[in-house]
């Protein structure tokens, strides 16, 4: 009986002096994006000196960069997958840029929060395109060593940022804190351009998921948002009036009602023309289509709604 020799393992490839040149291009706009997340908090009594902003505008002006970054990050490395990582890496080290730009041209909240969404939308395409080119561009125990520096880069920029931010705002002023990263920028945009090649997942599927990456940005977008105005809105109940893009939603305005029609019922026959439900005192009608939910009842005249799931809608009466 004769013996097959196994077939040698096949190495893998080494990376050469361009790969690793290309590491560290891609652990500066990292470095970059992290650091604007943290960088901003110290200099942030400033920003309030010089602009008059009230408590909620300085918390979105901490928090605006997260909660588009955390939105958009799924959809932009599906889309860096999808179309190339380099060619959306340097799209986003753009955008970014422009976002510093209009940071720190900033004379009022109002630019300022525009500026912070801009760095974050720039933020969200460099992250996920420097994660996959690292792992495109390296292979075996090259691999671990990229991630590595890439995971020590990350962890050193978000502590860094505060240190940074204290030292720029108290021997300059707030606005360096955005205009250091310009010129930082623009070199790793010429690094990009020099040193990493282009990337793209293997696909052959056609058309585009619209809802997917739609949804996912909507729903993380929406988490965060909620965790942090959760603190002062209330969580399970509005106790302040929400104000977005102009708009107020004061803690009086109706909810959303789950009872349909048919389970509302008149206490004796005479029920009041408009009532009203206790709990909320909004008024209204309920589709007859809407599932079933716990019966409400009414305890008197007053119209006050004694045991209803929260109900901010007026029964229609038959």
């Amino acid at each position: 009986m004769t013996s097959i020799p196994a077939s040698p393992a096949v190495a893998e490839p080494s990376a050469g002096p361009r790969a690793w040149k290309g590491l560290w291009v891609l652990a500066s706009a990292l470095a970059m994006i992290v650091l604007d997340g943290t960088i901003v908090a110290v200099a942030l009594p400033s920003i309030i000196a010089d602009l008059r902003l009230d408590l909620t505008d300085a918390q979105w002006v901490n928090s605006l960069y997260s909660v588009v970054f955390a939105a958009l990050l799924l959809t932009a490395g599906r889309l860096g997958d999808r179309w190339g990582r380099r060619r959306l890496l340097l799209i986003g080290l753009t955008v970014f840029v422009a976002g510093n730009v209009l940071a720190a041209l900033a004379v009022s909240v109002t630019p300022l929060l525009m500026a912070r969404a801009v760095q974050g939308i720039g933020g969200a395409m460099v992250l996920p395109s420097t994660l996959s080119s690292v792992n495109a561009t390296f292979r075996g125990p090259d691999r671990a060593a990229a991630f590595g520096v890439w995971g020590a880069v990350m962890a050193g920029a978000a502590a860094l940022g505060p240190l940074v931010g204290g030292v720029l705002t108290q021997f300059a002023s707030w606005p360096l804190i955005f205009w250091v990263n310009v010129p930082i920028g623009i070199a790793v945009i010429v690094g990009t351009l020099r040193l990493v090649d282009e990337t793209s997942a293997d696909e052959t599927a056609g058309g585009v998921d619209w809802a997917g990456p739609l949804l996912s940005a909507a729903g993380l977008g929406l988490i965060v948002f909620g965790l942090i105005e959760s603190s002062s809105l209330g969580w399970w109940t509005q106790t302040e009036p929400l104000r977005l893009f102009g708009f107020t939603w004061p803690p009086t305005a109706p909810a959303p009602c789950f009872c349909p029609a048919s389970s509302w019922s008149s206490p004796a026959g005479n029920a009041p023309v408009a009532p009203q439900c206790s709990t909320c005192g909004c008024s209204g009608s309920p589709p007859s289509a809407w599932a079933t939910a716990p019966r409400c009842s009414w305890r008197s005249a007053s119209s006050h709604c004694s045991s209803c799931c929260r109900c901010s809608w007026s029964p229609r009466w038959p």
